[in-house]
């Protein structure tokens, strides 16, 4: 008899395990609908800094930035300039198309 009230009373254990194994799992979303706005707002905040940041680096810098263009040979800076106004495509597309036809020139 005592046997089967210590089994009795172990089950009445195990179930609580398997209600406590979830206490973890409820603590995570309710502190994650707790401070997500504030994570969002944060985040903004670091855009917001890296994007001034990097403004501010392009001014500092942007004298030295003209120097090297203008170091660029005129006539070739006009054309590449021209080409990509007329084909309306951005420089990173253009550089896409002459590396894949670099790449094929060696097939």
């Amino acid at each position: 008899m005592i046997g089967g009230v210590g089994a009795v009373w172990i089950l009445r254990l195990s179930r609580l395990w398997y209600v406590g194994s979830l206490a973890p799992l409820g603590l995570l979303c309710y502190m994650d609908k707790k401070f997500v706005p504030y994570t969002e707002i944060e985040n903004l905040f670091k855009f917001i800094y890296e994007r001034r940041k990097a403004t501010c680096l392009y001014k500092n810098n942007h004298t030295s930035i003209q120097k090297e263009l203008e170091s660029v040979d005129k006539v070739v800076y006009s054309r590449i300039q021209k080409e990509l106004t007329d084909s309306n495509k951005t420089l990173y597309e253009a550089n896409n198309g002459l590396n894949a036809l670099y790449i094929n020139s060696f097939k």
